[in-house]
């Protein structure tokens, strides 16, 4: 296994090939994911922090 094609998820740590299909925007930067279910549960908790912010706001 070559180490320079792989890097790590940014949800769960495990290694995936480079140009992964998946991905989430994390505080204005692409982060690659593993797998779909990665990349949904990093999308609910960056976007449900989003809409908890704009509860707050009084904004829904």
């Amino acid at each position: 296994m070559n180490n320079s094609d792989h890097q790590c998820c940014c949800h769960c740590g495990q290694p995936h090939k480079q140009g992964s299909a998946y991905c989430v925007i994390i505080g204005d930067k692409e982060q690659a994911m593993c797998c779909p279910g990665c990349q949904a549960v990093a999308s609910l908790i960056v976007h449900g922090n989003e809409v908890n912010k704009d509860e707050k706001r009084g904004r829904k």
